[in-house]
């Protein structure tokens, strides 16, 4: 769901592509990277998780742009959203491309980073190093969590989808016990794992799932 409108909202333009910033999504990703401890690394916590969010979402809407859609961009507290208007004449696989360009697009822009590392190793400097090493891990782990199937992550949306080709009249609810039963199995992970903020979102997940179930 998009958030309100708010007048610390940050707007600007990347590429054609609208994008709002609304002031949880600052807050949020502090509360993120407290733990690191000294001021320069939060901001570099929360300066990597903009930069990689922000990728995230335009590897989306760039995909979008090729199905003649009009997407904008909103940061918020639980990450972003790419908005687009879809068309009920739009082929499922459409959608199921767009979800995946996402990830998609975090994946190879680590991949970059390695391999502008590996042959200059300008990044192996004071500072450098640490934003580097969150780059890496925001955009290969997050985008890993962010296709499993559990709705409404992309790749709960997917599997939606596929579920909907598969059978259309059942589609939605096997797709829904599905989401319950893998947010839940990970709900449990993330508790054993110590990951207390993970174990939180997943159950949250879960239940808006057995809701959306019962």
């Amino acid at each position: 769901m998009e958030p309100s409108l708010s007048r610390a909202d940050l707007r600007f333009h990347l590429w054609g592509i609208p994008v709002r910033v609304h002031p949880l999504f600052w807050l949020t990703m502090a509360f993120l990277g407290w733990g690191i401890g000294d001021i320069v690394g939060i901001a570099l916590w929360v300066g990597a998780c903009f930069v990689s969010i922000l990728v995230h979402e335009m590897g989306h809407t760039q995909c979008a742009q090729q199905f003649n859609h009009s997407p904008r961009i909103v940061l918020y507290g639980f990450g972003g959203l790419t908005i687009y208007h879809s068309r009920s004449s739009d082929p499922v696989w459409q959608a199921i491309a767009i979800l995946f360009c996402g990830s998609g697009a975090g994946f190879l822009f680590a991949g970059v980073l390695f391999i502008f590392n590996s042959i200059t190793g300008f990044l192996n400097t004071p500072y450098f190093e640490q934003l580097y090493s969150y780059f890496i891990w925001i955009n290969v782990s997050w985008g890993l969590l962010n296709l499993l199937p559990i709705f409404p992550l992309d790749g709960g949306q997917i599997t939606l989808h596929a579920c909907q080709l598969v059978d259309k009249h059942r589609g939605n609810r096997i797709a829904i016990i599905i989401s319950l039963i893998m947010a839940s199995l990970m709900a449990l992970l993330a508790y054993f794992l110590h990951q207390s903020y993970l174990a939180i979102i997943f159950i949250y997940f879960a239940i808006m799932n057995f809701q959306e179930w019962s």
